[in-house]
């Protein structure tokens, strides 16, 4: 990996996923770290999937004219972050007009 590619990542980590509380640094690398207790959004977004699982466009929607104003990329990358740390799950509907995607917490058991 080149320089610039190495600045390009770097900025991205340190300029959005740092600042959403989505990533810690520890000695020379960035360490996916969500943790809904201590985190505002992660610990928002499985408050409104308590009762049901909901579609990303519904939660969307909450968090970009809700108290947090979040672009889309911004809520992509919160739900990757949750996806890829086991917090959340996705789970399909089939509907007539074709799949549905909902967004559920993912059971600690």
């Amino acid at each position: 990996m080149d320089d610039r590619t190495k600045f390009g990542l770097r900025t991205i980590l340190e300029g959005l996923l740092k600042p959403m509380g989505l990533i810690k640094k520890k000695a020379n690398q960035y360490v996916l770290h969500v943790d809904p207790r201590s985190n505002e959004l992660a610990g928002h977004f499985l408050s409104l999937l308590e009762k049901d699982p909901l579609p990303p466009e519904t939660l969307y929607w909450s968090f970009r004219k809700g108290d947090y104003g979040l672009l889309k990329h911004q809520f992509e990358v919160l739900i990757f972050a949750l996806l890829f740390s086991g917090i959340s799950l996705s789970t399909r509907d089939r509907e007539r007009k074709g799949w549905r995607i909902f967004l559920t917490v993912a059971s600690r058991e």
